[in-house]
């Protein structure tokens, strides 16, 4: 059975100070670190992961994740999300469409997030390039 990441309710002292820890180690990684929401749309993406799709920074908040895969790879992205929203962590090879057309070839770890309830949130990726492109 596939294990889920939990995010249980904190108070919102806790998780504004968690949150705010959070980003600052994100800010520093050398991997790519895209956060996405469960409509696929962009909540926090680091300067390694907009290096990475050829964007600055500011140009990933609030775009759609599927705005940076290549139209033939729509469906096989679309069946990694799915597979994410039901719960698999586990790690991928994909392809991604940088700012200028070109592609770039990631690991990536997506962990989903659930909420106590169960409900689905949305993912954190954690994205390396790959020097193999299949």
């Amino acid at each position: 059975m596939p294990s889920k990441t939990v995010f249980h309710p904190a108070p919102v002292e806790q998780s504004t100070h968690t949150m705010q820890s959070s980003a600052r180690t994100a800010a520093h990684s050398q991997d790519g670190i895209w956060i996405i929401d469960s409509d696929a749309s962009t909540l926090y993406a680091n300067a390694a992961m907009a290096a990475i799709l050829g964007v600055d920074p500011s140009e990933l908040a609030e775009q759609p994740s599927f705005s940076y895969v290549f139209p033939e790879d729509f469906d096989a992205a679309r069946q990694l999300f799915e597979s994410k929203q039901q719960g698999n962590a586990g790690a991928f090879h994909f392809r991604l469409r940088r700012k200028g057309g070109s592609a770039v070839w990631v690991e990536v770890q997506g962990t989903p997030m659930h909420d106590s309830a169960g409900d689905f949130l949305g993912i954190v990726g954690t994205f390396r390039i790959s020097e193999s492109q299949s």
